[in-house]
């Protein structure tokens, strides 16, 4: 028990030594760092943060900082937007539903019923959404299934829109809804 104990200290002191001897590196050319977990100020030092390529330790931990560092300097561009922000991605015909268009909704809610117009190859196309579908959860959108029906879906998420229209039409600019 005592050689396991031992064992266990001397890994820790050996990577703290190694921690301790970059973080000097790196004073020495002007810039303050520190260890992630005991970094108090984010704003004025930079976060060293341990990985390993072999095992990947460490990955998960740098990805929470990055996505807190834009979540916290980003504000502005991440924050919802009630206009709609909309982009095309697929037109297909599924068997037994008609026309769905694939779309990103970026920004904005889309209702059952909205009207919409999207920009074909032989000018714009207005269409009336006749439902709102999503793929299960977990699963794959290309995979044949169920759809989940809504009645309104708010941003931000990949939707198959039922259309009112009924011949495969191309698309290559993002859709907009008229006001009601």
């Amino acid at each position: 028990m005592d050689v396991i104990r031992w064992v266990r200290m001397e890994k820790l002191t050996c990577c703290d030594i190694r921690a301790n001897r970059i973080i000097t590196e790196f004073k020495e050319q002007g810039l303050n760092t520190e260890l992630y977990s005991k970094n108090k100020d984010r704003g004025e030092t930079y976060s060293i943060v341990p990985t390993s390529a072999i095992s990947g330790e460490g990955i998960p931990e740098m990805l929470l900082l990055l996505v807190q560092w834009a979540q916290k300097t980003m504000i502005e561009k991440l924050t919802y937007n009630s206009d709609i922000q909309c982009a095309v991605l697929e037109v297909k015909v599924i068997e037994d539903l008609g026309t769905t268009i694939d779309v990103v909704l970026v920004n904005g809610v889309l209702h059952e019923g909205d009207e919409i117009v999207v920009c074909g190859f032989q000018g714009s196309i207005h269409t009336t959404i006749r439902s709102l579908l999503t793929p299960h959860l977990m699963k794959e959108l290309r995979v044949k299934g169920a759809y989940i029906h809504h009645k309104e879906i708010k941003a931000a998420q990949g939707i198959d829109l039922l259309t009112s229209f009924h011949r495969p039409f191309s698309f290559t600019v993002p859709c907009g809804r008229f006001p009601k």
